[in-house]
């Protein structure tokens, strides 16, 4: 098998190492979390971000404090990899005062807009005009900035959930057309709708099931 390293080239081995290190810190969150909901210590759900850490990871490399992110349902790699310390994010979801929001998100509610993190969000697209919003801002500011909405892929969002938005008011999809048309600085990133939830069945070995 022939492997491209062209792309890799661009980046030094600190730098490359540091990716991967992210990446393992977003995998053994992830794993942990399974395994603390399997043992029924959290409450709440939670919607795991499992097999999606390198896109998390590769989004949020070249971004800055000042640069906003908007997450999908499943948004804790984003989050880690834009920085945010995993001990408030478990604390979070726990439901515990230390968390990032003080225990009152959750899983699909993390957020800490002084690092870029505008939340993770529990509605399909909802993302999507919070990031414009935040790339108007910058837009105005000329700051140089950016905001990034990461959007469910195929399956989960931008087929069924796009129309969903269009069809149920809400206006996700409409304000990317518009983010694009007012060539604001944003971006739309289209992910994997396919990630790993914790297993719940009593006596289950695996720790979750791979699902849409």
């Amino acid at each position: 098998m022939t492997v491209d390293l062209s792309a890799a080239s661009a980046f030094s081995t600190v730098d490359l190492v540091e990716m991967q290190r992210r990446m393992l810190l977003i995998r053994g969150f992830e794993e942990r979390v399974a395994a603390l909901y399997r043992d029924g210590e959290v409450p709440g759900f939670v919607h795991l971000s499992t097999g999606q850490e390198a896109t998390a990871v590769g989004a949020c490399w070249p971004l800055g404090a000042a640069d906003v992110i908007t997450s999908t349902h499943r948004g804790h790699g984003h989050c880690l990899a834009k920085g945010l310390e995993p001990a408030g994010m478990f604390a979070e979801l726990m439901g515990k005062d230390q968390g990032t929001n003080r225990g009152r998100g959750g899983s699909m509610h993390i957020a800490d807009p002084k690092l870029g993190i505008f939340g993770a969000n529990g509605i399909v697209a909802a993302g999507v005009p919070i990031a414009a919003g935040a790339a108007t801002a910058a837009q105005l500011r000329s700051d140089g900035s950016v905001a990034v909405a990461f959007f469910a892929g195929v399956g989960g969002g931008v087929d069924a959930g796009g129309v969903e938005v269009i069809e149920g008011g809400e206006g996700g999809y409409e304000r990317a057309l518009a983010a694009a048309g007012l060539e604001l600085p944003a971006v739309i990133f289209a992910g994997d709708a396919v990630a790993v939830e914790p297993a719940v069945a009593e006596g289950d070995a695996a720790v979750g099931a791979a699902v849409a």
